[in-house]
């Protein structure tokens, strides 16, 4: 973690969080880069720190999108190159 603030101020840091993270399914979500079908996970803290909603796609669990809840942030994935594993499994 490079900074126990949300917004990154107090500078580089060592340390343990302890949060659970909730599985809310499938589903689908839009961003810049193209429409995928994710999984979606919350991750709550376990002292108090707002929630992180975490989007990820196909067998590489890409990281589509990230919304936090304190500064009110979404981060979305804006271009995907190559060819990646969105839905399909590779041949054992």
């Amino acid at each position: 973690m490079s900074s126990l603030l949300p917004n990154g101020a107090s500078g580089p840091t060592m340390s343990t969080l302890s949060c659970r993270v909730e599985e809310h399914g499938r589903e689908g979500v839009t961003v810049a880069a193209r429409h995928f079908s994710c999984h979606r996970n919350r991750y709550v803290s376990d002292d108090g720190n707002p929630d992180e909603h975490v989007w990820c796609a196909g067998d590489d669990l890409i990281l589509v999108e990230i919304r936090e809840d304190l500064l009110r942030t979404i981060y979305g994935l804006e271009q995907l190159k190559g060819d990646p594993r969105i839905g399909r499994r590779t041949p054992s």
